[in-house]
């Protein structure tokens, strides 16, 4: 409060910040600040104001919203304590997108794909979008083994796509297919992942 205005006139501006009820399908959740914290039964999670409004409208079914966001939590879950996964940074995938104009993103959840790929899909599955004959991006390490045997006849049958991958080792149960004509154009050695 302004207790001796000056003469000329005084504008005091006083400002609350709220929160704003976001709940959606069934799943409560709440916006402050861009972030939105969802309450689950397994506990409070926190995300991205926009993730939180794309999940409902990528999962559109309002009858499956609740357990197709739950499915994709415990599927984070298990990716955040398996320490051989690996989410590239949205600046490596961004650059590789503008560079080699690719639509397609697969490998991740839908609780942290980025937002800016036209098509995403982890296996089998279509997180958001369709499929079509663009440039992909695989994160190798975002899928689970069933779902890097899913995707194998996909990246034998094209040969647009970039694969994000660790260096490959003999431990490796799947490794993903590279034709004869296939050429490593990025070796780092910092950290490329988030």
């Amino acid at each position: 409060m302004i207790r001796q205005p000056m003469e000329v006139g005084a504008v005091w501006f006083h400002y609350e910040p709220e929160s704003t009820v976001t709940s959606h399908a069934g799943v409560t959740a709440t916006t402050f600040q861009g972030t939105t914290s969802v309450i689950t039964a397994r506990g409070q999670y926190q995300l991205e104001g926009t993730r939180w409004h794309l999940l409902a409208k990528v999962f559109s079914n309002m009858a499956s919203y609740k357990a197709d966001l739950q499915s994709e939590i415990l599927i984070q879950e298990v990716f955040d304590n398996n320490p051989k996964h690996r989410s590239f940074s949205w600046q490596v995938l961004r650059r590789a997108m503008n560079i080699f104009g690719a639509k397609t993103y697969i490998g991740e959840t839908s609780l942290t794909t980025p937002h800016f790929f036209l098509y995403a899909r982890r296996g089998a599955k279509v997180t958001w979008g369709m499929l079509d004959e663009s440039h992909m991006i695989v994160n190798w390490s975002g899928l689970d083994s069933l779902e890097q045997a899913n995707i194998i006849p996909t990246l034998l049958s094209t040969d647009n796509r970039i694969v994000l991958t660790h260096p490959l080792s003999p431990d490796k149960t799947i490794t993903p297919p590279f034709s004869a004509v296939a050429q490593k154009i990025l070796y780092t050695k910092g950290n490329a992942n988030r």
